[in-house]
């Protein structure tokens, strides 16, 4: 289905834009307002980071779209064969499809924390903080993300959350599922329950109840772009410029002095930024045939590799090159992200979704409770 494929090319779009968000943050400019490092001397700099500009680096954001998207796209199969779905096949398949790149990931990122040595004085206050050493307990943690992502592959932070709800995923289905007549009522609780997280520092609180507006945008998803055929061409305008707005709102928030004190607290705008991002790529026709454009469409087919292993190869590439050359070190990590991303996505990321699929199907036939229809004997030509 084209409303399918474009939520694909969203998904490598909110790719591209982690890319690009980690590969500005190794120059010193870009890092120091993230990491609290002083006043933004440069007008571009300055323009990249407090205006609506910033969505095309907001890589926090684009993570909740991948939130967003995976309450979709794990609600929807749910729905389709509720109550007859496999969760018994459902749970190792979903597991092996998302730890096996994982393990692969950090296995990778080893491999660059080792070959190219790490300076500590780089000028990037983002460069400079990450791990300068290997530890035991951090590839441990980053290979289980039961405890934390262990800080070697950043990334990995939210496949954390992916990871709890997908084993939540029952829980989420039900209440998406029954709550379909207090669809608007749900939305607004979560943005709620993101804020009250924001408000006490509490991730888990902030980024659960983006899953859940996933899954019930599942629940109307086959009838979206229906319904919204015949509405003025205003209205979907309306939604991108609302989106581009809304994705890096706590940035913009931080630009006032009257604002800056909640820009803290501004999550959930971001969040409904990402929801907004879905239904353009659903309903708006010109939002739509540019996700679905062949370059996208790519991206979104290497989107979770490209997840995955992008950050120690822009990080490798700034340490090689140095201050000096860290526009040079940015030319550089960027193909050389989506060619290793292309290359894992082969040999990595499928040989794992037919390893799951292999293992999901294996566990069906044994915890199926409907007798097997044996396959009819097809005489072969001598």
């Amino acid at each position: 289905m084209e409303r399918l494929r474009s939520l694909d090319g969203l998904r490598g779009l909110a790719a591209g834009i982690v890319l690009i968000h980690h590969a500005l943050l190794t120059f010193p400019g870009f890092a120091a307002p993230y990491r609290g490092g002083g006043p933004v001397d440069s007008p571009v700099v300055w323009a990249m980071t407090y205006t609506p500009l910033h969505v095309l680096w907001e890589g926090k954001a684009a993570v909740y779209i991948f939130f967003v998207l995976s309450g979709i796209v794990l609600t929807l199969p749910v729905m389709k064969r509720e109550p007859d779905f496999g969760w018994a096949a459902y749970y190792p398949q979903r597991l092996l499809r998302l730890y096996v790149p994982v393990w692969a990931a950090v296995a990778l990122a080893v491999f660059w924390f080792t070959a190219i040595p790490r300076d500590p004085d780089m000028s990037s206050l983002w460069v400079s903080g990450r791990p300068q050493e290997l530890e035991g307990g951090a590839i441990m943690r980053a290979l289980t993300l039961v405890s934390g992502h262990g800080g070697l592959v950043s990334p990995l932070w939210s496949l954390r959350w992916e990871i709890i709800f997908s084993l939540l995923l029952p829980v989420f289905t039900l209440l998406a599922l029954r709550l379909t007549r207090w669809r608007i009522g749900v939305v607004i609780a979560m943005l709620a329950l993101t804020t009250v997280g924001d408000a006490i520092g509490s991730i888990a609180l902030t980024v659960m109840p983006m899953f859940m507006l996933g899954c019930v945008m599942a629940t109307v998803l086959p009838d979206l772009t229906t319904s919204l055929r015949n509405r003025p061409g205003w209205v979907g305008m309306t939604a991108v410029l609302a989106t581009l707005v809304l994705l890096p709102a706590p940035w913009l928030a931080k630009a006032s002095p009257l604002t800056a004190p909640i820009a803290g607290s501004l999550t959930a705008l971001s969040a409904l930024g990402a929801m907004l991002a879905v239904y353009c790529a659903l309903a708006v026709p010109v939002v739509r045939a540019f996700l679905t454009t062949r370059p996208l469409q790519w991206l979104g087919l290497i989107s979770f590799s490209l997840y995955l292993v992008h950050e120690p190869i822009v990080l490798a590439s700034a340490h090689l090159f140095g201050d000096a050359d860290l526009r040079v070190a940015a030319l550089v990590s960027l193909p050389a992200s989506l060619a290793v991303a292309a290359l894992f996505h082969r040999v990595v990321e499928m040989p794992a979704h037919t390893l799951s699929r292999t293992v999901g199907e294996w566990v069906r036939r044994r915890t199926s409770t409907t007798p097997q229809r044996q396959p009819e004997r097809v005489p072969v030509p001598r």
